[in-house]
């Protein structure tokens, strides 16, 4: 980023970057990169719905222009969500018409959703204390995994990731085969981006990352709120667990 920035400046008209990515759970180090566009004088938004509510935030310290969220990320309706603007006098219109929204958007104002967000962020806020202890909870499970499945391929293992995710693969084993093991439990998870968990191949995210197909195509997503207990854990565990044992005599792919 850095040396990009500084080799094609005048090119570069605005950087966007995820603060935490929503099939890996990888949290970015938005604040360094924020820092960097500021001193090139370039914007940044970030998205910043996999980050705020489910660890500390605070705006004004995030070297951030725009930060983007996503209300049903956090508890709140669907259609609710926000840009917080360093600098609101930039901001363009982006539907003409009335005078709502500061004259930024024309059109009746989603008052229930932005209430929904409101109670939303006040309780995950509530909630944050909680999450160091789901990030050993989610650790010691990773590690328990590891130990009786060395096989096993943990993505973003080594990075800062979001207390809740765990994003693994069994090599040879196929992560939709896993998925259904996992359902018929009563435990739902999903193979990539809730967005793209349709698609059978190995997710561009995955690609980027340098894991190959053998890998990829056996990710099984497991994202757990600050609400989850170490049974919640074991369930998922020892479901896992049947679901390797008895998947890996079948080779998928």
């Amino acid at each position: 980023m850095k040396n990009l920035l500084e080799k094609h400046k005048e090119d570069v008209a605005l950087v966007s970057v995820m603060a935490a990515n929503n099939e890996t759970g990888v949290i970015q180090p938005f604040k360094e990169i924020g820092e960097l566009c500021n001193k090139h004088h370039t914007p940044f938004v970030c998205d910043t719905t996999q980050y705020i509510g489910k660890a500390p935030f605070n705006f004004s310290e995030s070297n951030i222009d725009y930060a983007l969220l996503s209300g049903h990320k956090i508890g709140a309706m669907t259609g609710a969500g926000f840009v917080l603007a360093r600098d609101p006098n930039l901001l363009k219109t982006l539907v003409i018409g009335g005078g709502q929204e500061r004259g930024l958007r024309g059109g009746t104002q989603n008052y229930i959703g932005f209430e929904t967000i409101a109670v939303a962020l006040n309780t995950m806020d509530k909630k944050l204390p909680e999450l160091e202890k789901l990030a050993s909870m989610r650790n010691q499970f990773e590690k328990k995994i590891k130990e009786n499945y060395p096989k096993v391929v943990i993505m973003g293992e080594d990075a800062p990731r979001m207390s809740g995710t765990t994003f693994l693969a069994y090599p040879g084993i196929h992560g939709q085969a896993v998925q259904i093991e996992l359902e018929s439990q009563d435990i739902y998870v999903t193979t990539s981006s809730a967005c793209s968990d349709n698609e059978p191949t190995t997710s561009k995210v995955l690609k980027a990352m340098g894991v190959t197909d053998d890998i990829g195509r056996g990710a099984v997503r497991i994202s757990l709120g600050p609400c989850a207990n170490q049974e919640t854990y074991d369930k998922i565990y020892h479901a896992l667990e049947s679901a390797f044992n008895k998947l890996s005599q079948i080779k998928s792919y």
